[in-house]
């Protein structure tokens, strides 16, 4: 799905496809719905114009009980709690670790932004952090490994995220966020 780079406001072909693929999808052969797209529809960066994915495509996620967005767009990682309408949901949201969280029967979904590839620049956020911003870091090149494991209503995905910094030094950070739902 990109729909950041086209047409996607209701009426338009974009629209109704999206909404036509949601709708059809039967949640018990598909327990996990993970909707990826170009650009984030919750991002804490200065650069982010994420207004029309929010007013168009986000009552669709609601709608359909999308669990997971993930993004790009932003040379960034960021890890969005459950949020609606620029509101978290923070019931059952528990850090277990520095990059860690557990969701249980998160009320909204979650976004990733894993757009860790692309210019060497430095990405200015805002501050202070938003309350739905759970984690997030600006680095100069990296790179996302995802994998989602148990196709199930429980959910574990972790993606590593190498960082080659200037001085060719390789350094790490494992983002773990597990989702279960009762």
């Amino acid at each position: 799905l990109n729909p950041s780079e086209c047409s996607y406001a209701p009426g338009t072909k974009q629209f109704a496809w999206l909404e036509a693929t949601l709708g059809a999808i039967n949640r018990t052969e598909t327990p996990w719905l993970v909707l990826a797209g170009h650009r984030p529809m919750y991002s804490s960066d200065t650069a982010t114009d994420s207004g029309p994915l929010q007013r168009y495509i986000e009552p669709l996620l609601r709608k359909y009980n999308v669990d997971i967005e993930l993004a790009g767009h932003m040379h960034a990682t960021e890890v969005v709690s459950p949020v609606f309408n620029n509101t978290a949901f923070k019931q059952g949201v528990s850090q277990t670790g520095p990059t860690s969280w557990n969701f249980n029967n998160p009320q909204a979904p979650v976004h990733l932004t894993v757009g860790n590839t692309g210019a060497i620049i430095h990405e200015k956020f805002v501050s202070p952090q938003p309350e739905w911003s759970l984690y997030r870091n600006g680095t100069i090149m990296d790179l996302s490994l995802i994998h989602i494991s148990e196709p199930t209503r429980h959910l574990s995905i972790s993606y590593a995220v190498f960082c080659l910094k200037k001085k060719k030094k390789l350094t790490s950070t494992l983002i773990h966020v597990y989702a279960t739902y009762n």
